[in-house]
């Protein structure tokens, strides 16, 4: 262990369902995003990082305890993070000598309270069941706005309607989490021990409400429409057509809509670019920007109707690929660009090394200083994701130029070639002259579901995808009227 005069304090700033291609700097016209922009010409970008599941509860699980969703048990919202048999990065950094704080959104199932590794936890979650149990609530109790129901925007049907939030900018959930880490780095700034903040915004995970005058950012005239092929119906996993029903997007849905939900969608992102701007900012007022580690992530990406589709839940580059920028303190490899792929479970390893610990034996994820420093050390590595339960799941494996994707309730192989098809229009599932590739990450695909387990989703015998039942997955929608929990509880609705 390093001594801990020399280690840097490190700060991972995640946001939820933020597409990897919402930041101006990496090609994006429309979207204004100056401080991630700074950012990226500051440190690394890693322009091939993938969520290992593009779902909020097993993506975070991985990223936390550094393991695919096969190692954690955790394939959907449902599932606990993971059991308590296991340390995750932040354990180890709080036994190793740094001050851990988490703020915001943890997500963290059953227990939403739980620390799990941090020292103190500062709680925002979407759906809290009562006003003690979220450290964002109770700042409301003290504020005008005390009375207002759903200070994170209409969830039920209104969940993917474009929105403004009934709270003005100083009161809004976004500023709150911006404003707990400023705090948190001054608290720092002078201490001997260096510390690890894990700051991270519910935004621009819907409902998509920004506050005033940030709602008005975009015109949605001026905003390209989503990606609609004629053949999107066919490009559809059948779980999810089946779940645009549930949220109201039955199509068709108009190209009118589609824009008004990516201009409230890119204000939502603006507006958390606005806080990583005033949290640089503190670092640098209290002297902490050169001895800090920054890394920028998202637990997976959006839609946004590419495809038809709105959310997440799927292997398409929208919703499976995620931003993922690094910042060193020394100004090491600004502006550089990386696309070996990576994923959210290299975080942990990478954050350990920098603080002189050593990762887990178990944990899959490989050191990110290193694949930026030596990209050619890490050709042909394959990363993986998967999501819901066998019946239904969806899995990945792509080594940056093709990737491979399996759906379980449609019984269908696609393989994209990323460098000439960005868009995955082309699959090359049946294309004789790509039969290698196909091959090749397939099988990848099946060496990781073995190693884990996972023997279930495989037939016996020679190894190929287990075929399941077909069944109707179409259903009438689940959600209610019902008030937020915490409402209920202070006795000011009842539920139906």
């Amino acid at each position: 262990m390093s001594d801990s005069s020399n280690r840097p304090n490190i700060l991972l700033i995640l946001t939820d369902q933020q597409r990897a291609d919402t930041i101006a700097a990496l090609g994006n016209d429309h979207i204004r995003t100056p401080h991630l922009d700074r950012l990226a010409s500051e440190g690394t970008a890693f322009t091939s990082a993938y969520s290992p599941s593009p779902v909020c509860v097993p993506a975070r699980s991985c990223l936390h305890y550094g393991q695919y969703p096969g190692k954690t048990g955790c394939l959907g919202n449902i599932h606990p993070t993971t059991t308590d048999d296991r340390d995750s990065f932040v354990d180890i950094l709080s036994r190793g000598g740094y001050e851990t704080m988490g703020i915001g959104k943890c997500h963290f199932v059953p227990d939403r309270q739980a620390r799990r590794g941090f020292k103190r936890r500062l709680t925002q979650e979407e759906s809290p069941r009562r006003i003690e149990d979220d450290d964002y609530l109770q700042f409301l109790q003290d504020s005008p706005y005390k009375e207002v129901r759903d200070v994170h925007g209409t969830w039920r049907e209104m969940i993917y309607m474009p929105q403004t939030s009934p709270l003005d900018e100083a009161h809004h959930p976004t500023q709150w989490v911006g404003d707990r880490c400023i705090d948190f780095i001054q608290e720092q700034a002078g201490g001997g021990k260096p510390w690890f903040a894990f700051c991270s915004f519910i935004h621009p995970h819907p409902p998509y409400a920004p506050p005033a005058p940030w709602d008005m950012l975009y015109r949605p005239d001026d905003l390209p429409g989503p990606y609609l092929p004629e053949d999107l119906v066919q490009r559809q996993p059948a779980f999810l057509r089946a779940g645009l029903h549930e949220y109201y997007f039955d199509p068709p849905v108009s190209d009118t809509l589609w824009r008004m939900v990516k201009a409230r969608y890119y204000a939502c992102v603006s507006f958390v670019d606005h806080q990583v701007g005033r949290i640089r900012a503190a670092l640098e007022e209290n002297g902490q920007l050169e001895n800090t580690l920054i890394l920028f992530s998202s637990d997976h990406g959006e839609m946004l109707g590419d495809l038809g589709l709105i959310g997440k839940g799927n292997m398409y580059e929208a919703a499976a690929r995620v931003p993922l920028l690094m910042r060193w303190g020394d100004g090491r490899h600004s502006g550089q660009r990386v696309d070996t792929p990576v994923t959210l479970v290299d975080i942990g390893p990478t954050i350990l090394r920098a603080a002189g610990l050593e990762p887990p034996v178990d944990f899959d994820g490989v050191n990110l200083a290193e694949v930026a420093v030596m990209p050619e050390r890490f050709d042909g590595r394959i990363v993986f994701s998967q999501v819901f339960n066998p019946d239904r799941a969806l899995y990945l494996s792509t080594d940056g130029r093709f990737k491979y994707i399996h759906s379980a309730a449609d019984g269908t192989e696609q393989l994209f070639d990323l460098k000439e098809d960005p868009r995955e229009d082309l699959n090359l599932a049946t294309n004789p002259a790509h039969e290698g590739n196909l091959q090749r990450l397939r099988d990848a695909l099946f060496d990781y579901l073995e190693s884990t387990g996972q023997h279930a989703v495989l037939e016996s015998g020679p190894r190929r995808w287990r075929v399941w039942p077909k069944e109707d997955i179409r259903k009438p929608r689940t959600k209610s009227n019902d008030p937020c929990q915490w409402w209920v509880a202070r006795g000011n609705a009842k539920s139906n």
